[in-house]
């Protein structure tokens, strides 16, 4: 995880992911949650997290 933020009801982590066939190495994922649901569930730095996208968009640059 490189960075969390927490606005309102709301919390955006910014991750790296480890399998690399997602996503190229260094790229960056961005996950919302709520604020109560991140409380309840806290995350330090190295912990593993399962990521399962409801719905996703792709911005190409």
């Amino acid at each position: 995880m490189l960075r969390v933020l927490a606005a309102g009801p709301l919390v955006r982590l910014e991750i790296t992911l480890q399998d690399t066939s997602i996503l190229p190495q260094g790229e960056v994922l961005e996950v919302h949650m709520g604020l109560q649901e991140y409380a309840a569930t806290p995350l330090r730095d190295a912990d593993p997290v399962l990521v399962r996208p409801r719905a996703g968009r792709v911005f190409l640059v």
